[in-house]
């Protein structure tokens, strides 16, 4: 609870004391009070930032500081931040796609009320002890007798809904689950004393299946209202102040088509639990019907970008084949990549069991195909959209610290086979690559390793090791978990002068409470 102590005091110093008033509080002498703090405050409006910085916190629509908040209330938080950077949204993995349920059984019912029914008769319905009745008068029919209930139960009840047809009712269950367990009865009596007669009820309102809501790639258009909406209305704050943003989706979706999965070489899928009940997400592999699902999804949505007058930027966010190796190996082995193996090599793709396994087995040629299925399948994303929108503008954000040359760090990510399949040669270069920029990311190197030394590396990768500008050259730097040290990898990428600044995420500024200004000389000065 909050109590308020005392107001319109003057300033100046105050001396506050608490006690525990026993004489009210008989059964309280001798004992403590606690309180968390004393606070004082001077009612205002909430002021203006004392300084903006030229960069801003990432956003993810998945997140309770994304699709919870309402866009213009989202763009006030990061004005009233002081964060007037370019923003970058990764659309996600769980709430934006159109789905349909599948292996679902709803708990359902059914009574049929046909029969010869007398002036006076007493029907009953008892659904988990609440009762629905009705009298039988002289124009009453079985039709008429099944709607009242229906438009009874559909009045009184949240657990289940009903629906007559002719002289039939249907009840079912709103939702599956332990709350939504019901009993049912019906009966109808007749004379004095009344006699009971039991009503034949079919089906039950109890068991049933959830089911699950997958990806339905066949609805048009695939992204579904709800998240259309929000992104117009975000896009739209966007436009009102000229602010640059890019959309971003990866190569991870919640209960896609289980064809679309990459798998390893036993056959397992890719999955990863995402800490939201019992769901995983599924890495795609970079197969046709993928490409189709996607090409339709980033036309949507830089029509979305166009129709709000903001720059159509699109990301490529961690196009990448999976960069760990479970179940026997590495997780090339879907059909898809085993057919192409077929075509072009003539045999099955050799088994990688390791990131860092050797890329130069068969003279290069397995992981070669390997590098050219996702090097063609980022320019045929590209492609299609600048022909639909040739003013569109692409950028991918390469992950670093799972594809490094070698095992490095706390958790020995990377490897040589991770860093040659992921990072085709064409990628390195602006004249060849499929995108126009590169977001670096190594969110290990920075929250996990606590390497300034590596991250360092990834913030210089495109124009030390590759053959990208600053111009265009971006980093996405890790602000998160306890004692996160991101204020020398900022301070880094600041005396890089890269193009631009990313702190992931916004949902970790705001739990965190890590605020930042800069000095009148540019240093970084934190609170």
């Amino acid at each position: 609870t909050r109590r308020r102590l005392r107001t319109a005091l003057p300033p100046g110093r105050h001396t506050v004391r608490l006690e525990v008033d026993s004489e009210k509080n008989p059964a309280s002498s001798g004992t403590c009070c606690y309180f968390d703090f004393l606070e004082a405050v001077v009612p205002s409006d909430v002021p203006e930032p004392d300084e903006t910085v030229p960069w801003s916190p990432a956003l993810d629509y998945d997140t309770d500081h994304g699709y919870k908040l309402s866009p213009a209330r989202l763009m006030w938080i990061l004005d009233k931040l002081g964060y007037e950077g370019a923003l970058n949204l990764y659309v996600g993995v769980f709430w934006w796609n159109q789905r349909k349920r599948e292996g679902h059984a709803i708990p359902q019912a059914a009574i049929d009320f046909a029969g010869s029914w007398q002036e006076g008769d007493q029907l009953f319905i008892d659904i988990s002890g609440q009762v629905f009745g009705k009298t039988v008068f002289p124009a009453d029919t079985a039709e008429s007798i099944a709607a009242h209930f229906a438009y009874f139960i559909n009045e009184e009840s949240v657990g289940v809904w009903a629906q007559a047809a002719g002289s039939v009712l249907t009840i079912t269950n709103r939702a599956v689950g332990s709350a939504y367990q019901f009993t049912l009865e019906a009966w109808w009596e007749r004379g004095d004393p009344p006699v009971r007669t039991d009503l034949t009820v079919s089906g039950s309102l109890s068991g049933g299946e959830l089911g699950v809501w997958m990806i339905d790639p066949e609805q048009d258009p695939p992204i579904n209202v709800a998240a259309a909406a929000w992104l117009k209305d975000l896009l739209s704050e966007c436009a009102a102040r000229g602010r640059e943003i890019v959309l971003a989706y990866s190569m991870e979706l919640l209960n896609p088509p289980m064809d679309w999965a990459s798998r390893f070489p036993d056959g397992t899928p890719v999955q990863t639990a995402t800490g939201f009940a019992d769901n995983k997400t599924t890495h795609c592999s970079f197969r046709s019907e993928v490409l189709e699902y996607q090409k339709r999804v980033y036309a949507q949505t830089a029509q979305l970008m166009q129709d709000a007058g903001v720059p159509v930027w699109l990301q490529f966010g961690e196009f990448l084949w999976w960069f760990f190796s479970d179940h026997g190996g590495m997780a090339y082995y879907d059909s898809a990549t085993q057919a192409a193996a077929q075509v072009v090599l003539g045999r099955p793709l050799h088994v990688f069991t390791d990131p860092d396994d050797d890329p130069s087995v068969n003279g290069y040629a397995d992981a070669d195909l390997l590098r050219d299925l996702l090097d063609g399948y980022v320019a045929a994303l590209r492609d299609h959209v600048k022909g639909l929108y040739p003013e569109a503008q692409f950028e991918i954000l390469l992950a670093l610290d799972v594809n490094y040359e070698r095992p490095v760090g706390r958790y020995s990510l990377g490897g040589r086979l991770n860093h040659y399949v992921n990072i085709p040669e064409s990628w390195r270069d602006p004249a060849t690559a499929p995108f126009d920029r590169v977001k670096m990311e190594a969110l290990d190197f920075g929250a996990g390793t606590r390497s300034l030394d590596l991250a360092r590396e990834a913030i210089r990768w495109p124009y030390a090791q590759a053959r990208w500008p600053k111009s265009k050259t971006l980093y996405n730097l890790p602000l998160f978990n306890g004692g996160c040290p991101w204020k020398a990898e900022l301070q880094a990428a600041l005396d890089e002068e890269v193009a631009g600044l990313v702190l992931w995420a916004f949902d970790h500024v705001c739990l965190f409470g890590w605020p930042l200004r800069r000095s009148a000389g540019g240093a970084i000065m934190y609170w």
